[in-house]
């Protein structure tokens, strides 16, 4: 089967699996060639009027408008609209070659217009935009690269639109946003995919998913990259996926949380140059969970305080195999504090750059099991398991380690053991292998066994001459020949 110079770029643009053979495409079997209505596709003359004739010539519910190689200048957006005039849906907006690496511009749309407008007015759904590079002219601005929103007079969503192998860049000019979700949007504006896509040189968000109806979730970015602006993906409500995603040179934050109302989940991703992995704006006491999972986070551009993670809503933050940093950094924290009833943070199999990764201040409970850290030259060294209360009036309730217990800020250095008591002895002194911080710990004591006969009061324990060291174990009364008692000891702070 021989393929159509056209059957093969759509096939490789638009990822078509086989093509039956058939006769070249014409205008009415919904692929148009922009070039049939005028498109120029050499930088120079406008492109706008001829591009947007091409989709307005699409049939009712679906269609192809095909970009071959070139740069196509705008003056105006071009529009996919869904609405009671248009319906526009389903379309494919097909170029070339959208350089999804950061490379080349095979097909591009130039921005040439006014600088409160976006370059492509996605208002509808069931969209691809595929294989395009967006960039602005010297000299000019333009709003965001593509807004995805509901039609203005709001007769359907702007759900499942895909965007695979498209390039955003400012170019030589500026870009404030790269895309927009749902800003206007009062339904749906969910579903959203975005594949081996990549953002950079941006003002302020590479996608901004602004909707505020909670109703903008399920959104998967897979194996894309996020370069050069302020945030990689900013948040209002909602919720989405990230899989092998890139973050670099991100000066607020490579993701940035507002309202949780949906599951949100960072897996498999690295990032360079950030200020921050995660960041939220205020807090709620939203319960839906953030999963980090997987990855390596350099530490190059770390933010003042500290905070790579900074998560103030009350949902559970779950952190699982991922390695912060290759080198000792002792300004690293993770902080997760919200109002009550507090936040949740669970911390699994990690390696951080030093070995106190947590701030605890505010109201938070913590779960950190299998973790390793950095010691002050460098070392790899295993952390405490952990599992702590935030402070609250009744303290702070942990346990630091296998070994310890500690219902205190103070983590204690020795858990339990157990010693002997026999013959004429009444004491015996328990030397600690690690010295405690201090002395004021509290110990519980207790006889857990004899052998022979031991005397009355011998099982009767009490504990004196509590030090940093160690403590004496008392009995109140010798065991005697051929016997002795066991005493087991747990130390709590």
């Amino acid at each position: 089967m021989r393929l159509t110079r056209k059957e093969f770029l759509l096939a490789g643009a638009a990822g078509v699996a086989a093509l039956a053979p058939r006769p070249a495409a014409a205008a009415g079997d919904g692929v148009i060639d922009v070039r049939r209505h005028g498109a120029r596709g050499d930088g120079v003359g406008d492109d706008a009027g001829p591009i947007q004739a091409a989709i307005d010539a699409l049939p009712p519910g679906a269609g192809t408008v095909l970009l071959p190689p070139g740069v196509y200048r705008l003056t105006r957006p071009l529009e996919i609209l869904d609405d009671a005039t248009h319906g526009r849906h389903g379309v494919r907006l097909v170029g070339s070659a959208g350089g999804a690496s950061g490379g080349g511009l095979g097909c591009t749309l130039e921005w040439d217009g006014p600088s409160d407008a976006p370059m492509l007015r996605l208002w509808s759904r069931d969209c691809i935009v595929s294989g395009l590079a967006f960039r602005v002219m010297p000299g000019r601005r333009a709003l965001a690269a593509i807004d995805v929103d509901q039609a203005a007079d709001r007769t359907g969503a702007c759900t499942n639109n895909t965007f695979e192998h498209v390039l955003v860049t400012r170019g030589r000019g500026a870009l404030r946003d790269g895309i927009v979700i749902g800003r206007r949007a009062s339904g749906n504006a969910e579903l959203l995919g975005f594949s081996d896509c990549y953002f950079e040189d941006i003002e302020q968000s590479c996608v901004d998913i602004a909707s505020t109806t909670g109703q903008s979730k399920a959104h998967r970015f897979y194996k894309c990259a996020f370069a050069r602006a302020r945030v990689g993906i900013r948040q209002t409500t909602g919720s989405f996926v990230t899989f092998g995603c890139s973050f670099g040179y991100l000066t607020e934050a490579a993701v940035r949380l507002r309202s949780i109302t949906d599951y949100i989940a960072i897996n498999e991703s690295d990032s360079e140059g950030c200020a921050r992995l995660l960041a939220c704006d205020g807090g709620s006491g939203a319960s839906w969970a953030v999963k980090i999972s997987g990855g390596r986070y350099a530490l190059n551009a770390l933010a003042g305080d500290g905070r790579f993670i900074d998560f103030t809503n009350g949902g559970p933050l779950l952190i699982e195999n991922v390695l912060f940093g290759e080198n000792v950094e002792p300004r690293f924290r993770i902080r997760a504090a919200a109002a009550e009833p507090g936040a949740v943070l669970l911390s699994l199999g990690n390696v951080f750059p030093n070995d106190q990764p947590y701030d605890m201040s505010g109201r938070v409970r913590l779960v950190a099991l299998g973790n390793r850290g950095r010691g002050p030259a460098g070392e790899v060294i295993a952390l405490d398991d952990e599992i702590a209360a935030g402070v609250d009036a009744s303290g702070r309730l942990a346990l630091a380690t296998v070994a310890s217990i500690s219902a205190t800020a103070v983590k204690s250095q020795n858990l339990r053991g157990a010693v002997t008591i026999a013959g004429a002895s009444s004491t015996a002194a328990v030397v600690f292998d690690r010295p405690e911080p201090d002395g004021h710990y509290f110990v519980s004591a207790v006889a857990s066994g004899t052998q022979g006969r031991p005397r009355p009061g011998a099982t009767r324990v009490a504990v004196a001459e509590k030090t940093a060291a160690g403590f004496t174990i008392e009995l109140e009364a010798a065991p005697g020949p051929d016997s002795s008692v066991a005493v087991d000891w747990i130390l709590i702070r």
